[in-house]
């Protein structure tokens, strides 16, 4: 029994030594297949990266050489277009040198002329006649010697740029579509260029360069207006309503102590009327020139500030029959024309685009200046900024090209020198106003002040020197009790105050004086005033004579 129960346990222990052996063997194996399935994905894993990595080289040297012909296409089109612009700009001083020899030529030849004529007079005339002053300018008429460009003559004149970039971005942008008698093409920011009757307009919203300008601007709907609302650099709040089509219903001003002061307002002139309005147009004959042609229209390039200021500054050259609507003003060349503006016609633009390089912002200073010596005596005047251009071969590029330059040149008026956007309307013609194709010029931007048109009470027109048959001012004679009586309603503090130093009775009013018609307490006491106006200088109120625009009488405040 022993023996037996020996063997049978060396059996078992040989049993248990055999499977121990087996299950080592087994998980030998197991340990060998799982390693070399291990390399197998190793190796895989190191295939596939070794194929990405030349797959990722691959494509950063697709990607190379498809940056270095980019560069090269792209510096080819710059020497190209740099080549084109150099052309352009030396065509167009050739051309500028051309028809300056010719306008000199011109004056030579109507001296000349006006000289013999002169002469001629003189010698014909009886001993006791007075020969007219040699100096004098003659009388002209705007319009007369103006006129639309013809379609040949385009044709032979200067449209020598090509459209930029973001202009073919516009043009691949716009949306044509009629409404009744006309066609309405629409573009982005707002614009809206309008075929109606054989004449083409353009319309853009004006709260879009004011939103641009300013800091902080809110927008909301008020019924069918949007209005903006911004906080302007003297610290008053300033609201501007566009209607839905973007044109300017109003803009005004609330100053911190509540009061309003309205730099323009259009509801009346819109109505009930629906909102897609034809242009306006305003039946008036040309006005009658008084002045030299160099103080009309200021030459810009070679005026001093202060000749600026006083052709801004200026009252019309001739009586206005009543305030008109802003839209009134920016259609109607004859009544623009009886302000006095100055001419930019050097500011250069990007070829046949709206962008201006800063190298071509110091020229704008001076003008910014006299805006702003004009806006601190005057804050709610109103100043439009005309776009001309006649360089695309689409007149409707040309339209909103001169749009949009005039509002880019309103836009660095505000932005680098502190002119209050909202003292600033624009608005392009293109190639269709007379004045835009005549003198060789098709790139300029054109500055008048326009207030007296909008509120033509404040207005005085110019009248001829003396003794070129100016009527003399009318007496006034007040005595002391009147003098302190107007003194004690009107209000010097709270008047705006012109500050031009020492005034003199028979002085011909400055440029910039906003005239006022007296209160009418005042009016009921000395009823000879009602013909009489009067600004504040200082502490001295000056009542002018409106027919002539001279002071007659001075009532001192330190009385």
């Amino acid at each position: 029994a022993a023996q037996q129960r020996a063997a049978q346990e060396q059996a078992r222990a040989a049993q248990q030594r055999a499977a121990q052996e087996q299950a080592r063997a087994a998980q030998q194996r197991a340990a060998q297949e799982q390693a070399r399935a291990a390399q197998q994905r190793a190796a895989q894993e190191q295939a596939r990266a070794a194929q990405q990595r030349a797959a990722q080289e691959q494509a950063r040297a697709a990607q190379q050489r498809a940056a270095q012909e980019q560069a090269r296409a792209a510096q080819q089109r710059a020497a190209q277009e740099q080549g084109r612009a150099a052309q352009q700009r030396a065509a167009q001083e050739q051309a500028r040198a051309a028809r300056e020899q010719a306008r000199a030529a011109q004056r030579a030849a109507r001296e000349q002329a006006r000289a013999a004529a002169e002469e001629r007079r003189g010698a014909a005339g009886s001993p006791g006649q007075t020969r007219p002053a040699q100096g004098r300018p003659e009388q002209r008429a705007v319009g007369q010697d103006q006129r639309r460009t013809t379609s040949s003559e385009r044709q032979a004149g200067a449209r020598m740029e090509l459209p930029s970039a973001r202009l073919r971005e516009v043009q691949r942008q716009r949306q044509q579509r009629h409404e009744a008698q006309r066609t309405v093409i629409r573009e982005p920011d707002h614009r809206a260029i309008v075929k109606d009757n054989n004449r083409t307009f353009i319309r853009h919203d004006d709260n879009q360069r004011l939103a641009r300008s300013v800091r902080a601007a809110h927008g909301r709907r008020q019924g069918n207006a949007a209005v903006l609302s911004f906080r302007s650099r003297d610290g008053s709040q300033v609201f501007s309503e566009v209607n839905a089509e973007g044109r300017a219903l109003r803009r005004y001003r609330r100053m911190r102590d509540g009061r309003e002061v309205t730099l323009f307002d259009d509801r009346p002139f819109y109505g009930a009327r629906r909102v897609g309005l034809p242009a306006a147009f305003i039946d008036l004959p040309p006005p009658t020139i008084h002045i030299a042609q160099d103080q009309y229209i200021v030459d810009y390039d070679v005026a001093s500030e202060d000749d600026i200021y006083q052709a801004l500054a200026a009252p019309p050259i001739e009586p206005l029959e009543r305030s008109y609507a802003l839209e009134e003003i920016r259609e109607g060349y004859q009544l623009r024309a009886r302000m006095r503006s100055v001419a930019l016609p050097n500011i250069k633009f990007e070829a046949g685009s709206w962008e201006i390089a800063p190298d071509q912002y110091p020229k704008l200073e001076r003008l910014a200046r006299a805006l702003n010596r004009i806006l601190e005596a005057q804050p709610d005047e109103v100043f439009l900024i005309e776009g001309y251009a006649d360089v695309l071969e689409s007149d409707i590029d040309n339209l909103t090209l001169s749009d949009r330059r005039a509002e880019a040149v309103a836009f660095i008026l505000s932005q680098m020198f502190g002119v209050p956007a909202e003292s600033l309307v624009t608005q392009g013609y293109g190639d269709q106003t007379v004045a835009a194709g005549r003198g060789g010029n098709n790139q300029r931007v054109t500055v008048r002040r326009i207030t007296p048109l909008l509120r033509q009470a404040d207005a005085v027109a110019l009248r001829p020197a003396a003794g070129a048959g100016t009527a003399p001012s009318a007496a006034l004679d007040l005595n002391d009790d009147e003098r302190d009586f107007i003194l004690q309603n009107v209000d010097l503090s709270g008047e705006p105050r012109l500050g031009i130093g020492e005034i003199s009775e028979g002085m011909r009013i400055p440029g910039g004086a906003r005239l006022r018609s007296f209160p009418s307490v005042i009016r009921d006491r000395i009823p000879a005033l009602d013909a009489f106006r009067y600004f504040v200088a200082e502490n001295q109120i000056a009542i002018v004579d409106p027919t002539s625009a001279t002071v007659v009488t001075i009532v001192d405040g330190k009385r």
